[in-house]
């Protein structure tokens, strides 16, 4: 499955927390997949990316009233803001949660990576 739209600014905790993100805005009223982290790839000026993208109202950083998807990209160097990008839904990793703090969500965001870094022979073309 796949989504579109420009990157944005969010509010920059990912970029705190040792992940930055880009906070895509989606152009189309897309009908999105249920709220987690996912396995993503994300094409960028006709290049793919393996990429982590989290789908939900982000309740340990933000308890967003509106789902928010925000996509970090691995091995990529450079500023998304306002770039067209297509995100492609791969392969669901777990459930949205909030956590205790700012360091079991920063521990996991770890085992998230650890995992898709796992999984990435599977998608070669990214």
């Amino acid at each position: 499955y796949e989504v579109s739209g420009h990157v944005g600014r969010g509010l920059g905790k990912g970029k705190e927390l040792g992940y930055p993100t880009a906070n895509i805005i989606l152009d189309e009223p897309f009908l999105l997949p249920k709220n987690g982290v996912y396995i993503v790839g994300i094409t960028i000026d006709e290049r793919s990316y393996f990429a982590l993208a989290s789908l939900g109202y982000h309740p340990t950083v933000a308890n967003l009233s509106t789902p928010s998807l925000e996509v970090h990209v691995l091995n990529y160097q450079g500023n998304l803001y306002e770039q067209y990008v297509k995100v492609q839904f791969l392969d669901y990793i777990r459930e949205e949660r909030k956590f205790t703090s700012l360091d079991a969500l920063i521990t996991q965001m770890h085992a998230d990576k650890a995992y898709a870094l796992s999984k990435r022979s599977q998608f070669p073309e990214y």
